[in-house]
């Protein structure tokens, strides 16, 4: 469940501490990594297939929608860069 946002925090660390990276296209990689985590824990529930195929279907706008407000606020809060 915690799964994408713990991948979207070790890549915002990742490339903004260890490999310093200022390109906005690495973010987006982040977030579909995280989404891609979070799909294969999906996929592993114990449901019908197509059960499965609609949960993806909701999954991704929802849970894409949360890792960008969780980004930018952990973004605001850990590097104290605000909008």
């Amino acid at each position: 469940m915690f799964l994408p946002f713990v991948v979207m925090t070790v890549f915002i660390i990742a490339t903004r501490e260890w490999i310093i990276i200022d390109d906005t296209l690495w973010d987006y990689l982040g977030g579909s990594l995280s989404i891609a985590a979070g799909l294969v824990c999906v996929w592993q529930l114990p449901v019908p297939r197509l059960s499965r195929a609609l949960i993806s279907l909701v999954y991704v706008p929802v849970v894409g929608y949360f890792l960008v407000g969780f980004s930018i606020g952990f973004v605001m809060q850990r590097y104290n860069v605000w909008l």
